[in-house]
């Protein structure tokens, strides 16, 4: 009888152990998954700043406002994209999420992190989209 209380005992500590290092199965694919997503969403809003960049510079319009409500001019709107995405997909970020232990709250914080992320993704592709038109429309004024 003694001997099943102990092996109990022992199971119990070996799991909680388990939970607490973030060690079980579920919490490693967890992570690779959310590593995974981060790497997705960073080559993507690199790519999409990449084609913005482009269809500025293709146009000339570095110096023209890039919003139709807002001062922002295109070069500064770059700018600001850069300086989110240097924030948001630093190595320090990665590896906080590759080596850190984290509580069942701050994996949910983080896949919710990348899930805005992936939202923020699609705002800009629409964003680029719109700026394709706005800058086709400065282009033909320009020529005018």
């Amino acid at each position: 009888m003694h001997n099943y209380i102990l092996l109990i005992g022992l199971v119990a500590t070996v799991f909680f152990f388990l939970v607490d290092k973030n060690l079980l199965p579920a919490t490693l694919l967890a992570r690779r998954h959310m590593l995974s997503k981060l790497e997705n969403n960073k080559n993507k809003d690199l790519q999409m700043q990449s084609e913005l960049e482009q269809l500025v510079d293709e146009n000339n319009a570095w110096s023209y406002v890039a919003f139709p409500d807002s001062e922002v001019t295109y070069k500064e709107y770059l700018e600001l994209l850069r300086e989110k995405f240097s924030i948001e997909y630093s190595d320090s970020e990665f590896e906080s999420l590759r080596t850190n232990r984290m509580t069942r709250k701050q994996m949910a914080d983080y896949i919710q992190k990348i899930k805005n992320q992936e939202e923020a993704a699609q705002a800009l592709r629409t964003d680029i989209n719109y700026q394709k038109s706005n800058l086709q429309s400065l282009s033909i004024c320009r020529a005018s």
